[in-house]
């Protein structure tokens, strides 16, 4: 009972027995948020989250600046837990102190992670917590690793839907257009944070990933390796594809069984 206080760290684990020896991997570090404890009974259960539960009152730091100090100032309020060492718990592409929001951007409307997402978002970046427990705001390394997802581990063949075809991508109202093709869709991007010096990088940005159509999903017999941002090789009826995950469920019962969903070529 004295470890169910706000903000106990819960650090899980996944176990596996391979002969005669134990192989530990680290699921992550997560914060306790809520529990319950019945008198009469002999379990406890309780629910750990990530630290963007505590990132959701409203920013009220500086609008001007480079990324790096906005950052900094929302990380700041937020009061995260440190480490066990007393450092903080993120690290922060050194990028971004050479990209200056626009003079006065309003940030009066968002929470402290939308602001963190919005300064990732103009640095073109990804925005995310790993197995350690440590916030990263940097670029994505887009690599395919060694993981596979082939035939002998699925339950199934992975579907395939298409989304619909991008003609463009418009930054703020037209501050930049990155054009794709002569039909299909605009997707608008909006953010107070990317200046007009940022803007066509940023609608590229976006572009490259969104002309990307292809969407698997799937499931697989799991094991707990794969994060969301990694690129993996899914194998399907007929041929191999390099996928980029964005999204992973697992579940154990007795065996492994997992979900995935991820972008691939268009």
């Amino acid at each position: 009972e004295k470890y169910l206080m706000q903000r106990q760290a819960v650090e899980a684990r996944y176990g596996y027995r391979l002969n005669s020896e134990e192989e530990w991997i680290a699921c992550g570090l997560f914060f306790m948020s809520e529990w319950e404890t019945p008198q009469n009974g002999f379990a406890a259960s309780f629910a750990a989250r990530d630290l963007l539960e505590y990132m959701s009152d409203k920013y009220t730091g500086p609008g001007s600046g480079t990324l790096l100090s906005i950052a900094t100032a929302a990380l700041t309020q937020a009061g995260l837990p440190q480490k066990a060492d007393g450092t903080n718990r993120w690290t922060l592409w050194s990028g971004l102190s050479d990209i200056t929001a626009p003079s006065g951007a309003d940030l009066s409307g968002y929470t402290i992670a939308e602001t963190l997402q919005l300064a990732a978002n103009a640095a073109c970046c990804v925005f995310y917590q790993d197995r350690a427990g440590v916030l990263h705001i940097e670029p994505l390394v887009d690599t395919t690793s060694g993981y596979r997802i082939d035939r002998s581990v699925s339950y199934g063949n992975a579907e395939i839907a298409l989304t619909k075809q991008l003609k463009a991508v418009n930054v703020n109202d037209g501050m930049a257009v990155a054009n794709n093709d002569t039909v299909g869709e605009i997707q608008n991007v909006t953010n107070p944070l990317i200046s007009v010096e940022r803007a066509d990088a940023v609608a590229q940005w976006a572009a490259n990933y969104l002309k990307n159509r292809r969407v698997y999903t799937g499931n697989w017999r799991a094991d707990p390796r794969l994060d969301v941002l990694d690129r993996a090789v899914v194998e399907n009826l007929f041929a191999s594809n390099s996928v980029l995950i964005t999204e992973i469920e697992y579940n154990y019962n007795g065996a492994w069984r997992g979900s995935y969903e991820g972008r691939g070529g268009a």
